[in-house]
């Protein structure tokens, strides 16, 4: 899953079949350790929309201990069209100082919390013609 964090001018690529983290070269920067319960990359146990109403607050906190604020959901969860194969599209602003081993972090621990892919952007990740459209749709978490 490609996450298209591109804080640094470098995109940060997280694969959920080994649970590496590579940079735009394809150099592994980060491996995740993940418990056997959390999601395991094959698919949904539920609709994200789901996941996030039951978990909001604890999104919230998750955000908090991480170099990033203002959490806002968009796509198919908003739209009311998610499914048990959704991902959860999270739209973060990241704050001054922020890494993409932060924000890969962030992505792999709300991912663990949700049991559901999250696909996790900024603003500026988005391309300019969508991103007007994304933040008008975009509600907070």
């Amino acid at each position: 899953m490609d996450s298209g964090l591109s804080t640094l001018g470098l995109r940060l690529i997280v694969s959920p079949r080994n649970d590496e983290a590579y940079d735009s070269n394809f150099k592994i920067v980060a491996q995740a350790q993940r418990s056997p319960s959390s999601w395991d990359g094959t698919g949904n146990s539920m609709k994200p929309s789901i996941a996030l109403a039951a978990n909001r607050d604890a999104v919230r906190n998750v955000i908090g201990r991480f170099s990033a604020a203002n959490p806002r959901v968009f796509g198919s969860v908003v739209r009311g069209t998610d499914q048990d194969n959704s991902d959860l599209d999270l739209l973060v602003d990241a704050l001054p100082g922020a890494t993409l081993f932060d924000l890969g972090g962030l992505q792999i621990e709300l991912e663990e919390l949700l049991g559901v892919r999250v696909d996790l952007r900024t603003p500026g990740d988005l391309p300019a013609k969508v991103r007007i459209r994304v933040l008008a749709e975009a509600k907070p978490v």
